[in-house]
């Protein structure tokens, strides 16, 4: 699954695209453990037609990935969120789908130096916020 969009880094709104990882293996061999796969979000330069990975992301036989922009009142500003809606995983089609928040900086106050895959861990990034229990999730929506 593919999901482009644009956010913020280092003051100028970047163009991102998220490749989420649904299965790794053989189709005769279907086991939990090969849904359970690293999913990357790629910062992308149109311009020079390059990409390079910007994070990475656990994730358990992802159906989908939805990226948003909600408003808080008091903020009053927009704020980018990503649902990611996990299918199935080490516990068969229990899954734990997530909600995550673009974040424009303060990753060196969590005192974290990589992400999941072993990437170092940069400014501007998803930050996980929310766990949604689900069973065989194929969407999640924002409304």
């Amino acid at each position: 699954y593919v999901s482009p969009f644009a956010a913020p880094l280092n003051g100028v709104v970047m163009d991102f695209v998220v490749v989420a990882n649904y299965f790794e293996g053989d189709d005769n061999d279907q086991v939990p453990q090969h849904y359970e796969q690293d999913s990357y979000i790629y910062q992308v330069n149109y311009t020079t037609g390059t990409f390079a990975i910007h994070q990475s992301l656990r994730t358990s036989g992802v159906s989908s990935v939805r990226v948003f922009t909600h408003v808080t009142p008091s903020l009053g500003y927009p704020s980018i969120y990503m649902a990611v809606a996990n299918q199935r995983g080490f516990a068969g089609l229990d899954a734990t789908s997530r909600l995550y928040k673009w974040s424009d900086g303060a990753v060196a106050a969590q005192n974290v130096s990589e992400d999941c895959a072993g990437y170092p861990v940069r400014p501007g990034r998803m930050e996980h916020v929310y766990d949604i229990p689900t069973t065989a999730c194929e969407d999640l929506f924002f409304f």
